[in-house]
């Protein structure tokens, strides 16, 4: 082994030792990286050229090696210092290598096993794999039993004996390129997004199936074994998302600032004409913020959570940006519904119920007594002045305008209309929630 091999080797000795979250580089564009100590790895050896399977589906888990296929007996001392650390520690270890079919191939799917301790495993994997949903297939995975669990070219990284004695359970999973198109060479990207996620449940799950049965690691959940920690690349778009939706005040933009002249206008028309809103100047243009948060390169985040987390926010300030823009028109009700979804029919029975049950134009005794717009800000502000005791950081303060109606709560500050009043019974549970 070269200096460099034996390098790395001792680095990842240490780290081990330590307890120490793994990230180490390794020759030809590899990697190895254990977000934490869980009993099972994920192997997969690079071939040269892009690999497409190495960049999207390959690294979704916690616990991964990614390296060069024949690295001077580096693959076969990293995954036996790892495997024999773990599984005296979580009394079992699962290494699952995959690897590309070769054309033509049987299944997307197909898993490969020669112990006894790896059939329950690999039935679960089966399981899930084939609730994946694959065009033109039907039955997507197969369980084989041979003698090597690797692919045709390769020997597997330990032999059964080694296996059997350290208490090691070793499966293959050849994977096929359903998600390329042969014509171009190039994958097909919706489809490996959803792929690439049904995948990474199927691991977690079949992970969380042997830990279960053959170790003694803690884990309540398949969840649990997935990846905790952000990388720098979310991190980055994290805050380009919230920095462009800290550039508009949306709830301002879409209130209309002449609420009371329009219903009285509304009125004189014997409520016949559409009243005629006045809104807020755009301080932005949407398109010019549309282009940039679509240009995230939100595809290259590595977690498949993350990423449609990221992806659902960019929906919502792209909806958000077309209500701004359809400000008067037809289409601002619909793309309200697109943003906030329609209103559920139990809400709207009791919606009609109070309607029926209540008599608008009797009031109570106890709702007689009334604060005034300055009232219940006094009331507010000595809410907020409570609750900064609690918490120092807290920075909402109160605003009495004419700009909004009823009371409306925007980017930290209590707005109020001067007009506004409420019964003195009501105010408390306002300001309270």
């Amino acid at each position: 082994m070269t200096e460099a091999g034996q390098k790395i080797l001792n680095r990842l000795q240490d780290k081990l030792k330590k307890s120490d979250p793994i990230h180490i580089s390794l020759p030809g564009n590899g990697i190895l990286k254990i977000e934490k100590a869980v009993p099972f790895l994920l192997v997969y050896r690079l071939r040269g050229g892009k690999d497409y399977f190495a960049n999207r589906l390959g690294k979704t888990e916690s616990s991964y090696l990614v390296i060069e296929e024949d690295n001077e007996g580096l693959l076969v001392k990293i995954v036996e210092s790892i495997s024999n650390l773990f599984a005296d520690k979580f009394k079992g270890f699962l290494v699952v290598e995959t690897w590309l079919a070769p054309q033509p191939y049987q299944s997307p799917f197909t898993i490969y096993i020669n112990q006894k301790s790896a059939i329950d495993t690999a039935r679960k994997l089966d399981a899930e794999l084939n609730k994946i949903p694959i065009p033109s297939w039907g039955k997507t995975s197969l369980i084989k039993k041979q003698d090597e669990p690797a692919a045709p070219q390769d020997k597997k990284p330990l032999s059964k004996e080694y296996l059997e004695k350290h208490g090691i359970t070793l499966v293959g999973l050849e994977i096929a390129p359903v998600y390329i198109n042969e014509i171009t060479g190039k994958p097909y990207p919706l489809f490996l997004r959803e792929l690439r996620a049904s995948y990474s449940k199927a691991l977690r799950k079949s992970f969380f199936e042997f830990i279960r049965l053959q170790t003694s690691f803690s884990a309540s959940h398949f969840q649990m074994l997935g990846t905790t920690i952000v990388d720098d690349k979310a991190r980055e778009i994290d805050r380009e998302l919230a920095a462009y939706s800290k550039l508009f005040d949306f709830l301002m933009l879409v209130t209309p600032i002449n609420v009371e002249e329009a219903w009285q206008d509304f009125k004189k028309a014997n409520y016949a004409k559409n009243p005629i809103f006045h809104y807020r100047p755009m301080p932005v243009d949407p398109e010019l913020i549309k282009r940039k948060i679509y240009n995230l390169p939100v595809e290259d985040i590595i977690d498949p959570t993350v990423a449609f987390l990221f992806r659902d926010k960019r929906k919502e300030i792209d909806r958000m940006l077309n209500m701004m823009q359809e400000r008067e028109k037809h289409d601002f009700m619909l793309s309200s519904l697109q943003l906030f979804g329609p209103v559920s029919e139990q809400l709207l029975d009791i919606a009609k119920a109070l309607l029926v049950a209540i008599d608008v134009n009797h009031e109570p005794a106890s709702e007689s007594k009334r604060m005034n717009a300055a009232q219940f800000a006094l009331l507010a502000q000595k809410e907020l002045k409570w609750l900064r005791l609690q918490d120092p950081s807290i920075s909402t303060s109160v605003r009495i305008a004419d700009d909004v109606e009823g009371i409306l709560v925007s980017k930290g500050v209590l707005n109020i209309n001067s007009a506004f009043g409420v019964s003195k019974k009501r105010a408390q549970p306002f300001v309270t929630t």
